[in-house]
């Protein structure tokens, strides 16, 4: 009897145990979903993403890491697989770092990049109906033909790049700025998805698309908001030609020409020359370069030159650097016995070269100093040339900024 009602004890006890294990798990479940649609909550208000903090916020400028900008804007994956495709483009559109897009040689490579962080585009172009989605988005954006703001009578045209930083420092001025940027931003985005889709479609699909692409441009021309430029993004990535057998053809739709150079010891390399003397839009890149905590506009620049041809041809070529195109640095260049690498700043003056071989810089003076916000991060201040924008001067917490490293390279012959 004894036995008998030990197992019977026994048999209570474990289906107690699994009843209140049920429960705990049921409890736990409901914590969880409960988690889970806060999360919901505070991501996604009215079927719309709300980023917890933009370069319009004061908080932003804590964020002093690359990494801790992306981790800050960074849409939990549950979040994204439920969200519409028309939502994830929203999201792309609104993405707080939007501006890496223009911060690198070309765009191509800012649109990796950009797909690296933004999760929201990356889920994107993982969609079946992505081209779908943003070709209708396409078509049905409207472009205004006036900016928000005469800027004209905020920013003097003898120092733009001063009143650039005033639209930097003023979260008023740099909301508007950033409304006025996201438009421009906004189609260079959707040409850039459609045109990484462009060979998934047939001749027709590619042809219609094209006639899309130039009827948008027509609206373009008649914007103040592409004054500035006369590019079109998408024929920028692709130049399409159909034969009359249906063939496609894809080439460059760049001008530039091939010039030869030589490296302080004589060795040859190749550069693409651009005589293109027009300047960036210092308000469309006030968003841009707001984006990078503590950085600042140093003076407008012609669209001809960039990052590389200013650190590295600066000194060899001081007369015609402004117009040559240096996509990567050349091994005739960094492995040049002329310079001596160090991995500190030394010589004011000297190439920094960020090791993911993305952007260079000169070094601007030797002083070290306390970053404001960053956590007792220190940095040396750099100079360097954004892509077809502005000189800018700014800590190394930039393109990748203290996770990739930096080398300094100094001509010592």
């Amino acid at each position: 009897m004894k036995l008998k009602g030990f197992a019977v004890l026994t048999t209570i006890t474990f289906l107690a145990a699994q009843i209140g294990n049920a429960y705990v798990a049921a409890a736990r479940s409901g914590i969880e979903s409960e988690e889970h649609e806060m999360d919901m909550w505070v991501w996604m208000q009215d079927g719309k993403i709300i980023y917890p903090v933009t370069p319009i916020d004061e908080m932003w400028q804590s964020l002093f890491t690359t990494t801790e900008r992306v981790d800050a804007c960074r849409i939990p994956d549950e979040i994204l697989e439920k969200m519409t495709t028309l939502q994830l483009l929203l999201a792309t559109i609104d993405y707080p770092m939007s501006g890496t897009l223009y911060m690198y040689s070309d765009m191509e490579t800012g649109f990796e990049v950009l797909t690296e962080y933004c999760g929201a585009l990356e889920e994107l172009l993982s969609r079946a109906d992505c081209m779908k989605t943003v070709k209708e988005y396409y078509v049905n954006y409207n472009i205004p033909e006036n900016k928000i703001v005469d800027w004209s009578r905020i920013i003097d045209e003898d120092d733009p790049a001063e009143g650039a930083n005033a639209i930097i420092n003023d979260p008023e001025l740099l909301e508007l700025a950033t409304a006025d940027y996201r438009i421009m931003y906004a189609i260079d985005l959707m040409e850039m998805i459609m045109a990484s889709k462009t060979l998934e479609l047939d001749s027709a699909g590619q042809e219609q698309l094209i006639n899309i692409i130039l009827d948008k441009k027509e609206d373009k021309d008649c914007s103040e908001l592409f004054e500035k430029t006369d590019d079109c993004t998408y024929l920028n990535v692709v130049c399409e030609q159909i034969d009359a057998d249906g063939t496609t053809v894809f080439m460059s739709s760049s001008n530039d020409v091939t010039v030869t150079l030589r490296s302080p010891s004589g060795n040859t390399f190749t550069v693409r020359k651009n005589n293109n003397t027009q300047t960036c839009d210092y308000e469309v890149w006030a968003p841009i370069v707001a984006q990078t905590p503590g950085a600042v506009m140093v003076t407008v620049a012609s669209k001809a030159f960039n990052c590389h041809s200013y650190a590295w041809l600066s000194d060899l070529y001081p007369n015609d650097y402004t117009k040559y195109w240096l996509d990567l640095v050349p091994s005739a260049l960094y492995n040049d016995p002329a310079y001596k690498k160090e991995k500190n700043p030394l010589h004011n003056g000297e190439i920094v070269h960020w090791e993911s071989s993305r952007h260079s810089g000169r070094l601007y003076g030797t002083d070290i100093y306390q970053v404001p916000g960053s956590g007792g991060k220190i940095s040396p201040k750099i100079l360097s040339k954004w892509s077809n924008g502005p000189m800018v001067l700014h800590y190394i917490n930039a393109y990748e900024g203290f996770e990739c490293g930096v080398t300094y390279y100094y001509k010592y012959k």
